[in-house]
């Protein structure tokens, strides 16, 4: 029997935002993502932030409709991303201005974490293997 190839290649969060220009601009300029195409008649309601071949999808919420994000109701992160070094990553994004609300931190089933917020409340969380990162 041969094994079937793989049919999922990666995957993306999507977060509802108020301002998908001003999210992008974040993402931009805090965590060095890169949204190369904002999408929407007047005005932007769709971009796609990506780096090092990731991405997380951002979508302007419904006007006059609550924005939830999952840190305000469950304490939670948005979205997660495996990285190769998270200190090295911490500090870059402390130097960008980013409103990081939990400093690097080893967590007991074995990864490094640090957790960012976005301009709407998500929490981003960033994670490497212990063992893989010198600290």
């Amino acid at each position: 029997m041969i094994a079937a190839q793989p049919q999922i290649e990666s995957t993306a969060a999507c977060l509802l935002v108020r301002d998908v220009r001003a999210s992008a601009k974040y993402y931009a300029e805090k965590l060095g993502f890169v949204a190369p195409q904002l999408w929407g008649e007047s005005d932007a309601s769709f971009a796609i932030p990506q780096r090092d071949g990731q991405a997380i999808m951002i979508a302007r919420a419904n006007d006059g409709k609550s924005l939830h994000a999952n840190s305000s109701d469950f304490g939670m992160f948005s979205a997660y991303f495996w990285v190769r070094n998270v200190d090295e990553l911490h500090e870059e994004f402390v130097a960008n201005g980013a409103d990081i609300t939990e400093e690097p931190t080893d967590r007991p089933y074995g990864i490094r974490e640090i957790y960012v917020r976005d301009l709407d409340g998500h929490l981003i969380c960033f994670g490497s293997d212990i063992d893989e990162v010198q600290h």
